[in-house]
C-alpha cells in the first residue's frame, strides 16, 4: 500500500466559497495565535542544518511545520472529553449547536443557513433542536397572545 498522505481539494459548489464573518473575540484570537505560530516558526527556520520545519504556510500545523491530519482536531477533542469525564460531544455536533443558538436567538433561517454553508434551508431546520429555554417561552408567548 502506497501512502499518498493528505489532500486537499476545492468545496463542492462554487456557492461554498463565501466570506464568513467571526466574532471580534475570535479574530483576536486567531491574531495571537498567528503571531505565536510566526515566531515558532522563525525559530524553527533559524535553527542549525537538520531542522525538522516543513515550511507550511497554513496556520494549523504540526510542531514541525507539516500540514495538520484532518483527525487532528478529533483526536484532541476524544481527549479532552476524556479527561473531563464529557460525552455525546463530537466535531459534528458543533454545526448543531451553533444551528440550535442562533435560531433560538432570533437569527432568521436563511441567514443560519447560509452561515453554515447550507444551500436547503430545510437541512438547517434539522440541524435546530429545541431548548428547553425556548420551549418553556412559548407558553408565555400563547398566554400575552
Amino acid at each position: 500500500m502506497v501512502k499518498q498522505g493528505v489532500k486537499t481539494k476545492d468545496p463542492k459548489t462554487s456557492g461554498s466559497f463565501r466570506a464568513v464573518s467571526l466574532p471580534v473575540e475570535v479574530i483576536d484570537l486567531l491574531k495571537s495565535y498567528k503571531e505565536e505560530w510566526e515566531a515558532h516558526k522563525k525559530h524553527m527556520e533559524n535553527r542549525p542544518e537538520g531542522s525538522k520545519w516543513q515550511g507550511s504556510t497554513r496556520l494549523f500545523t504540526t510542531w514541525e511545520g507539516k500540514n495538520a491530519h484532518p483527525h487532528s482536531f478529533n483526536n484532541w477533542l476524544r481527549r479532552f472529553k476524556e479527561r473531563n469525564e464529557l460525552s455525546g460531544i463530537s466535531p459534528h455536533i458543533f454545526r448543531h449547536m451553533a444551528a440550535t443558538y442562533l435560531t433560538n436567538s432570533g437569527v432568521d433561517v436563511a441567514t443560519v443557513s447560509g452561515k453554515l454553508g447550507q444551500t436547503q434551508q430545510a437541512t438547517t431546520f434539522q440541524y435546530s433542536h429545541l431548548l428547553k429555554s425556548a420551549e418553556q417561552n412559548t407558553a408565555k408567548i400563547m398566554g400575552d397572545f
